[in-house]
């Protein structure tokens, strides 16, 4: 058995290499712009006397930070 295949014709396929190629830029970008926040954050810690061996969560809308709390796995020896 013989499966028919098509493919786009020039116009789309360009078309749609721009769309993921646009895409990818937009993630890295994002990725970029998500490092710089989380520095920026790392830069506070001190002026809020938080202790960087732990994790915090910045709330945007009121400014509250809260530590992460770990929930302790396994009840092993």
């Amino acid at each position: 058995m013989s499966k028919k295949q098509t493919k786009l014709d020039r116009s789309d396929l360009k078309e749609l290499q721009l769309r993921k190629q646009m895409i990818k830029q937009h993630q890295l970008t994002i990725q970029a712009l998500d490092s710089q926040l989380v520095m920026w954050l790392l830069g506070k810690f001190f002026k809020y006397g938080l202790d960087s061996q732990k994790e915090y969560n910045f709330d945007a809308v009121t400014g509250e930070i809260t530590e992460v709390i770990q929930s302790q796995k396994g009840g092993g020896s």
